[in-house]
């Protein structure tokens, strides 16, 4: 019972839901956010067996973080961006010598469905010449300006290439219009986001369809993506532009993996989720179990991917997720890092989304010391207890404002 393994006595009240003005607002935004596309589809380079394949590019390290501004939308138009020959444009097709410059004609919009978000592409650990790469994001409600959490994921990839984040710079410098599997290869002076830089782009344009990702050539970062797609129900858009790249200070990014998850094959949660109406959260909620399964599916010394399966007794289908750990979260920290903590101290502050993760508490469990770390913003609100002894998260708080849906999952056993 989870009663005979952790008694908590650290308590942080749940944080206010403000009432909601507009009962369509909240269906809006769920309805984008289960829709965002949280990467585009970026092009893959074939590899000549024969050549060495370049590793991680010397500017990725664990904690590295790079933010994108994205946005989409559906609408009724025959408007569009198209590659348009050009003696004097900026970008260059190397094997033909040809010029061009992208184009955009403003159609005829007749009405449609969009939105925009912050995708996060994290990595959590290097492992040899590959990355453990973390993806999520969040979505804007237009109305209030409050976030809802995206889908997020993880994986263990190869580190030359990242889809939607970068290419190794040497691997640009080589690429041809053969080896990007059906994209063309320009090089030029490009200005993207206020700024002029030496770009890579690989363009891609087949009736209907049109895909651009521009990369910086020194970096192999990508800074700016655009992809349509015409169908019968109209022209789907949408566009990356990064923001910045940062490195994650956060205390423990690094650390080798605790004993507790080194022994580990799991992790059983147990706990609720409660759904109260956002426009009016004075009525009472609807309280529904739930059981979260965390497998751990692949390790090295100091990071781990794992698959939770989590199960709501009144939908009793699975949602599944992947996600990475190194150090600082999810499901175990640094106990190292968490003994060093103080109550305030600010782990980390998000430039672009505006979330705020700190220490809310520092005290006493029935396992030992532990620590609450409390992540902030408009619209979402979390805090995570973990042992200190361990390592290992005991208890789980996760508050969506716009869905009135508050889940609080406690550890059931010790592993």
């Amino acid at each position: 019972m989870i009663g005979d393994v952790y008694h908590p006595t650290m308590t942080t009240p749940a944080p206010s839901i403000a009432p909601r003005s507009r009962r369509s607002r909240l269906a809006a935004v769920l309805a984008v956010a289960i829709a965002l596309p949280m990467t585009l589809a970026a092009p893959v380079a074939a590899q000549d067996p024969a050549a060495t394949a370049p590793g991680v590019p010397g500017w990725v390290t664990p904690g590295t973080k790079l933010s994108y501004k994205t946005a989409g939308a559906t609408i009724l138009s025959d408007g569009g961006t198209r590659l348009v020959e050009d003696p004097n444009g900026p970008l260059t097709d190397p094997a033909t010598g040809t010029r061009y410059r992208e184009e955009w004609t403003a159609g005829t919009p007749q009405g449609g469905t969009g939105f925009e978000g912050i995708l996060e592409i994290t990595v959590t650990a290097i492992s040899g010449t590959d990355v453990i790469v973390s993806r999520g994001g969040y979505v804007r409600d237009q109305l209030s300006g409050g976030w809802l959490a995206g889908p997020s994921s993880a994986a263990r990839v190869a580190g030359a290439q990242v889809d939607g984040a970068w290419w190794h710079p040497d691997q640009l410098a080589t690429v041809t219009d053969a080896a990007a599997q059906g994209y063309r290869v320009l090089r030029g002076q490009v200005a993207l986001g206020g700024r002029t830089i030496d770009a890579v782009t690989l363009v891609r344009e087949m009736p209907g369809d049109y895909a651009a990702f521009w990369y910086d050539a020194t970096t192999g970062q990508l800074v700016q993506s655009a992809i349509r797609s015409t169908g019968q129900n109209g022209t789907t858009m949408s566009t990356s532009e990064l923001l910045g790249v940062r490195q994650l200070g956060i205390p423990g990014i690094g650390a080798s993996a605790p004993d507790a998850i080194v022994r580990a094959t799991g992790l059983m949660y147990s706990g609720a989720a409660t759904i109260v109406n956002p426009m009016d959260p004075s009525q009472p909620g609807m309280s529904t179990p739930v059981q979260g399964e965390v497998t751990f599916t692949e390790r090295g010394d100091t990071w781990t991917l794992q698959q939770t399966s989590a199960v709501a007794q009144s939908i009793g289908q699975p949602t599944v997720t992947m996600s990475a750990t190194g150090g600082v979260g999810p499901y175990w920290w640094s106990p190292t890092a968490l003994a060093g903590m103080t109550v305030g101290q600010v782990l980390d502050q998000d430039p672009w989304t505006g979330l705020t993760t700190t220490v809310s508490e520092v005290g006493q469990t029935s396992l030992g010391p532990a620590v609450a770390i409390r992540t902030s913003g408009n619209g979402l609100h979390g805090e995570n207890h973990w042992d200190v002894g361990t390592g290992l998260m005991l208890v789980q708080i996760n508050q969506s404002e716009l869905s009135g849906i508050t889940t609080q999952l406690q550890l059931d056993a010790l592993p």
